[in-house]
């Protein structure tokens, strides 16, 4: 009678892990993403952040806020990776203040590796971190950049 059970479990392990594997990979996947997104936020607002300071809050006497602003995109967007796009914009409003607006879009990946934009046509949407700054134009004209 012990033997007969014995029988009936065999192979039981190996249902059960193709079971949850793939349960197991999509929660990888998930929090590799997770983490990897909030390391290219931090990333992002450091690099957004010192580009305003040192561009656009101090720029050189001989440069204008508009030409700043120019080294801020150049600065920012030099810094974006592989699986992200960065965009820098700004609005220089009456009052002598510019809004500079930062956003990072994020793709998620297979553990680093790019994947389609779908799959079984689900559509993986890309994950967005927008920064903002206001800063002092000192009499520049409004505009928008």
């Amino acid at each position: 009678m012990a033997i007969g059970k014995l029988c009936d479990r065999r192979g039981q392990m190996t249902v059960e892990l193709c079971v949850v594997l793939p349960a197991v990979i999509v929660i990888a996947v998930i929090a590799f993403n997770a983490l990897a997104f909030f390391s290219q936020c931090a990333e992002f607002d450091r690099s957004f952040r010192n580009a305003v300071r040192i561009w656009a809050v101090a720029p050189p006497t001989s440069m204008d806020f508009h030409t700043a602003m120019e080294q801020v995109v150049c600065q920012v967007e030099m810094a974006q990776g592989d699986t992200t796009m960065t965009t820098v914009s700004y609005e220089v409003g009456a009052d002598a203040m510019a809004t500079v607006t930062g956003t990072l879009e994020y793709a998620p990946t297979l553990f680093g590796l790019r994947t389609r934009s779908e799959i079984f046509g689900v559509p993986l949407p890309s994950l967005t971190h927008t920064a903002q700054i206001v800063v002092a134009t000192d009499g520049v004209d409004g505009g928008t950049g």
